[in-house]
């Protein structure tokens, strides 16, 4: 249901940057109508739209974020005129009030950018962290992997040694044989050999 409202809002909502919050989120609402500053300190926020969407805008608006310090939101509904086209904020006549909206604005927007670097520097943060557990996870399992080569290189090198000392067994045991079969050449050699017999002529 289409209706229309008058919102009247009261506190440090003046000189704060407020009617700019107030108009970025009619925006995106897509309500139409206007908010400006009134002579007793309050901001006044005319709109119209789906009655839904006034109340979420009455409740966004109700905010206590340094400078701004909403003390209470006061809402009358009455039937739509049709009078707005877009929503937007009515601008003080006074010099000294057109310079502070001009310094709303500019607050405003150094609070918005202040808030894209804290998230920028939380998400980097977490960016960080996350690379730091992913090099710890590599450590732990390049560790890993480097204990169970070592444990493997350790049975290889147990290997190599019983194998080269089975190798110089044979070696020894070669050289015996080898020792043994001169010396029993060498006896073959040595030992006088039988005469032949010489038979008597017939």
């Amino acid at each position: 249901m289409i209706r229309r409202a008058r919102i009247i809002v009261s506190g440090t909502v003046q000189e704060a940057g407020y009617r700019e919050e107030v108009a970025e989120k009619a925006f995106d609402l897509r309500l139409r109508g206007q908010v400006q500053n009134l002579d007793d300190g309050t901001v006044e926020v005319l709109c119209e739209g789906e009655q839904s969407a006034i109340r979420a805008l009455a409740r966004k608006i109700n905010v206590r974020e340094y400078p701004v310090e909403v003390e209470s939101v006061r809402s009358r509904y009455t039937k739509p005129t049709g009078e707005f086209r877009k929503f937007s904020i009515i601008k003080d006549t006074r010099l000294d009030s057109d310079l502070s909206s001009k310094l709303e604005t500019g607050f405003r927007f150094i609070k918005h950018m202040h808030r894209d670097l804290a998230g920028t520097k939380n998400g980097v943060g977490s960016e960080v962290r996350k690379v730091g557990s992913d090099v710890r996870t590599m450590n732990r399992n390049m560790g890993g992997h480097f204990n169970r080569l070592d444990r493997k290189y350790d049975s290889f090198g147990r290997t190599l040694k019983t194998v080269s000392r089975d190798m110089k067994g044979m070696k020894s045991a070669m050289s015996s044989v080898a020792s043994d079969t001169r010396a029993l050449r060498k006896a073959a050699v040595d030992s006088p050999r039988p005469k032949k017999r010489q038979t008597a002529p017939a």
